[in-house]
């Protein structure tokens, strides 16, 4: 699954404009939430957590978690009380983020959905007029359509994200949906049709780090802090090598020239804190040599623990 992160990532980017702007936290967590499903289940819901800017054009999806529900013939049951134990617990951790939207596994938007989406629509905080308010009784279905910007007439929230963990196309595909009502006239609403909106996978460099680590099948163990040192310098470097070589070929008037680029390569070099290279060099060499002493220190607490369990098993009573 990691490797359809990453390729979701290289293909649709980090754009900085509107849409849903998806975390791979809030994948993995889908995945494991779905690995660890119950036999009778054929699908695993849950809520997202994030945050909301651009006046309501941009949601940010940063976090995930499975709520327990069962379905049968066309019903679904959530178990409410879980949901909102969980949402209590993780607004004490981080009080910023709060619902905005809820998932589910599988391809597309299904019947029942409206249902959980009508549910979420009451969960969400500022969901606006058009979110569903479809029930039961009224028979409603849920009718997708293509993709398109967040229409004027629908709210933004709440979302509803389809992650298709079982790779029907070959890669795990994820959509967002946000619904608007079907009226005839006056009266009142027949419908609810969901409507596909923009949706891209967002990581930072920091983020990037554990889908390539998983996406890596000769991949046996985590780096230690040495190996991963290592290889942000050896990054670090081809990246500067990199930025020279363009900056050279500009100069030559090899490559043509462009501003925003040399905007941003110029932010970079701002960015880097101005020290002597004495300095640089004597920070630099004592922060590997803390690193190697923690190493040796877990190491050697490592052994004394394996030691200390080989003597308990052949110790013999007195």
């Amino acid at each position: 699954q990691a490797h359809s992160v990453l390729a979701l990532a290289d293909e649709l980017g980090a754009a900085q404009g509107g849409g849903v702007h998806v975390h791979p936290l809030v994948l993995f967590n889908v995945c494991d939430s779905f690995i660890r499903r119950s036999e009778s289940s054929t699908r695993v819901i849950g809520t997202l957590l994030g945050t909301v800017s651009g006046g309501g054009s941009r949601v940010e999806v940063t976090n995930s978690y499975a709520v327990p529900h069962e379905e049968q013939a066309g019903s679904v049951s959530l178990d409410v009380d879980f949901h909102r134990t969980m949402l209590q617990l993780h607004q004490k951790v981080h009080p910023n983020e709060g619902v905005v939207g809820w998932y589910s596994t599988g391809l597309g938007v299904k019947v029942g959905d409206v249902l959980l989406h009508d549910f979420y629509a009451r969960e969400t905080p500022g969901a606006g007029a058009g979110v569903a308010q479809a029930s039961a009784a009224d028979g409603s279905g849920a009718a997708p359509a293509t993709a398109a910007a967040v229409p004027q007439q629908s709210s933004s929230l709440p979302i509803h994200l389809t992650v298709d963990t079982g790779l029907t196309n070959g890669r795990m595909d994820v959509s967002a949906y946000v619904s608007s009502k079907l009226d005839v006239g006056e009266s009142a609403p027949v419908g609810t049709q969901f409507t596909e909106v923009e949706c891209m996978v967002t990581m930072d460099e920091a983020e990037r780090i554990g889908p390539q680590l998983l996406s890596d099948a000769q991949t046996n163990k985590l780096p230690g802090e040495a190996e991963g040192l290592a290889s942000s310098v050896s990054k670090l470097q081809s990246v500067v090598s990199t930025a020279v070589r363009y900056v050279e070929q500009v100069v030559n008037g090899e490559t043509p020239a462009d501003a925003a680029t040399g905007r941003r390569l110029a932010e970079a070099v701002r960015s880097v804190p101005t020290s002597a290279t004495l300095d640089f060099e004597s920070a630099f060499q004592d922060n590997v040599q803390d690193v190697l002493m923690i190493e040796y220190l877990a190491k050697l607490t490592q052994t004394h623990m394996a030691l200390a369990d080989r003597l308990n098993k052949f110790s013999l009573p007195i």
